[in-house]
């Protein structure tokens, strides 16, 4: 990871940090996602939570979309996209 930092004040300032919280994934992170659990309530099953969670995201590019996505390909679901209607994709 390389860091670049215009002017020595910006560093003086950051003397002092201890915690740095970000707000975009990936942002000072490197690697790629995957599930590795799946935690059912006591109405369905881990297959259905997958089932639900890969409809949603089917329409996603977001990295946390895709782990999903392939998560429910392992599980041998097949996902249709075209079962989810009125999805926004706002980026930000």
């Amino acid at each position: 990871m390389r860091i670049l930092v215009k002017g020595s004040n910006y560093l003086e300032a950051i003397n002092d940090v201890k915690t740095v919280v970000t707000d975009k994934t990936g942002t000072l992170t490197k690697g790629t996602f995957s599930v590795v659990d799946i935690i059912p309530n006591s109405i369905l099953t881990k297959k259905q939570v997958l089932r639900e969670a890969a409809l949603i995201e089917s329409l996603s590019t977001h990295p946390i979309a895709s782990s999903i996505k392939e998560a429910a390909v392992i599980y041998g679901l097949n996902i249709n996209s075209k079962q989810v209607s009125d999805i926004q994709n706002i980026t930000g």
